[in-house]
């Protein structure tokens, strides 16, 4: 173990003197061995933390689409979907679920309006399945009609038994008008 004051600026110090990556506060995931570093009070500035085990949160389902969002426990068997909850790992836990169906359609949940930052990130546990087209993206716009702009898409299956992938990503918020 690391002496808290030898770790590095992007470092988080845990108090059981252990040096995790900034990055890796508040993501759900116990990285200091005593959940220090998923703790509301270490958590206070990341905006939209949500697990979705008790709601949307403040996600919203954009009804202009033909997609149904739901929230979901986890399926019995792999072939079906997900087994667990990727966010907190439990079987107990529920996710945001869009049923697939013979035509693709659009199916779309809007986010809360976030306050200009410099590495702002979003972390997403997702499972893509079915027969194409299919695709996930992240979407920016900085105005309440304004042009959407894409800042992450994934367009592949994950091939079924892959089903936890992350993405990490840092954005750089303008100001919403």
């Amino acid at each position: 173990l690391v002496n808290p004051s030898m770790c590095n600026a992007d470092q988080f110090d845990c108090k059981n003197s252990r040096c995790i990556p900034r990055n890796n506060l508040c993501d759900y995931t116990d990285d200091c061995g005593n959940f220090e570093d998923e703790k509301q009070e270490t958590c206070l500035t990341a905006v939209s933390r949500c697990s979705f085990d008790q709601s949307f949160c403040n996600w919203v389902v954009d009804s202009s689409t033909d997609g149904e969002w739901q929230r979901r426990k986890p399926f019995e068997s792999l072939v079906e979907g997900p087994t667990r909850d990727h966010t907190t790992g439990s079987v107990n836990g529920q996710f945001l679920y869009v049923q697939g169906r013979m035509r693709p359609v659009p199916a779309r949940i809007l986010g809360p309006v976030l306050e200009p930052a410099e590495g702002c990130q979003i972390r997403l546990y997702y499972d893509i399945r079915g027969a194409g087209p299919l695709s996930l993206q992240v979407k920016t716009r900085t105005e309440q009609n304004g042009e959407e702009k894409i800042v992450w898409t994934r367009e592949d299956p994950t091939e079924g038994y892959y089903f936890v992938s992350t993405e990490s990503r840092s954005l750089k918020l303008g100001a919403f008008r």
